[in-house]
Parts: C-alpha cells; sequence; structure tokens
C-alpha cells in the first residue's frame, strides 16, 4: 500500500513508514543517551570562588591607661585621608604607639559583620587583614614603624612593651596584607586587634575566599535544547505520518 502526502506525493509504504520510525526512534534514543552522559560530565563544572571583601563594622582605639578606648569607626572604615587615631582626653599624640604613657592609644581592636556581607564563617578558605597605613610621629618610639596582629577583641599581648613585630617604612602610606589564620573565625563576629607602635592608620578591611561553586554547564544546556530540537522535529514527523494514514 503507498501513502500519499497531503499535496499528494508519495510518501512510501507501510514498511516504510515502519522502518522509518524505527530509524528515527534510534536517533532520539542516542541523542537522549549523549545529552544525559553531557549531564553527568559536565553538570558538576565548577568554578573559582570569589574574593570577598568585608568593610569594617566597628574599630576601637584603645589603652590601658587614661583614656581607655574611643570609637574610630569613622576614621578607620574608608581609606577617605581621615587618619586614626582620634585625640581626646588623655590622648594627645595622633598616632598609635604601645606603651605605658596615657598621651598615645596603644592599638585598634577591629570588628567585622560576616553575615552583612553574605558570608558564613565555615565558609572560608582563606583570610586576608588588610589595613591602609603611614609613618606616624617620632616622638614615642623613634624610627620604630611596627605593628602585629593579635586574635581577639582588645588583645593585651605586649600591652606596654618595647617595639616589637613586624617592621615597616612607608612615610606616604600604604595597604599592609597579612594572612589570617581560618581557626580564628569562629562566629560570623570576627574580632581583631592590631597593636601598633607609631603608626598612623586610615582604613581597615577583610579579603576572604569562599570555595568554588558548582555551575551548569555550557554543553548540558546545548544538549538539552539539541534534545528538545529533535523531539519537535519527531513529533512532528509523526503527526504528519498520523495524517496522511489517516
Amino acid at each position: 500500500m503507498t501513502i500519499l502526502e497531503p499535496d499528494g506525493k508519495k510518501m512510501g509504504s507501510g514498511i516504510e513508514i515502519i522502518f522509518s520510525r524505527s530509524r528515527q526512534g534510534k536517533k532520539m534514543r542516542l541523542l537522549t543517551t549523549l545529552t544525559l552522559l553531557s549531564a553527568m560530565f559536565c553538570a558538576t563544572k565548577d568554578v573559582s570562588g570569589g574574593l570577598i571583601t568585608v568593610s569594617l563594622n566597628e574599630g576601637l582605639s584603645f589603652q590601658n591607661e587614661g583614656t581607655l578606648q574611643y570609637d574610630d569607626t569613622a576614621n578607620l572604615s574608608t581609606l577617605d585621608g581621615s587618619w586614626g587615631p582620634t585625640t581626646t582626653g588623655t590622648v594627645t599624640k595622633a598616632s598609635y604607639a604601645t606603651g605605658s604613657s596615657d598621651l598615645w592609644f596603644d592599638a585598634i581592636s577591629a570588628n567585622f559583620d560576616l553575615a552583612a556581607a553574605g558570608v558564613d564563617f565555615n565558609d572560608i578558605v582563606s583570610a586576608e587583614l588588610r589595613f591602609f597605613a603611614k609613618n606616624g610621629t617620632t616622638d614615642g618610639w623613634p624610627g620604630n614603624h611596627r605593628y602585629e596582629i593579635l586574635q581577639g577583641a582588645k588583645n593585651t599581648t605586649h600591652e606596654d612593651s618595647n617595639p616589637t613585630g613586624t617592621s615597616f617604612n612607608l612615610p606616604s602610606g600604604d595597604w599592609i596584607t597579612t594572612s589570617l589564620n581560618t581557626s580564628w573565625f569562629t562566629s560570623n563576629s570576627f574580632d581583631v586587634t592590631i597593636r601598633l607602635w607609631e603608626v598612623d592608620v586610615d582604613a581597615i578591611e577583610l579579603r576572604l575566599t569562599t570555595p568554588s561553586v558548582p555551575e551548569p554547564s555550557s554543553f548540558v544546556l546545548l544538549g538539552i535544547g539539541a534534545c528538545a530540537l529533535g523531539a519537535g522535529t519527531y513529533l512532528r514527523h509523526r503527526q504528519k505520518q498520523s495524517t496522511t494514514t489517516a
């Protein structure tokens, strides 16, 4: 039996139609298999974790004599040429200088709100503390511009001691970066102490690296598109055959 298309053209015998459908079915199965394999190998394509900068939440200038602390967040949160510490109360020197005098603030207690930056402390892969600093006045510890990074808020390690820690010479100011141990992060409220000798500070920030995350592969999307196109073609062909047979 010969079947005609709607326009009168010969389509083929019933046997030819069955063979065509069988061949089309094989093509569809092959296309579906390739798409699934593509999904298995490519659906979990990794992209590098992001580098996230966390701004200072609170910055307290402190010492253990005279005026014990002052909220210097406004001076320490942005790089704007507004330097800490603020002179207030017994503090008359506009540089940080650890020692036994009440004329200088000794250090900075910095707090960061990780949740506000969209970070969970459990997801931190690596961390850096950065602060923009320059040489301070030279009437406390002349020529000794040093810093020490300490765990926790208002850490009193080396309080009233002679200059120690890492030395630098930055007459005009620049970023100082130091790596942090991720074990220091125990909650989404993170505290760290920056002990200083003859240093002015303009800004403080955290830089955190988070893990890589899965990303849908472009190969999967292409495979799905090809499968959908093949399925559409096959269904149109079957509908055409059914109409012709009827």
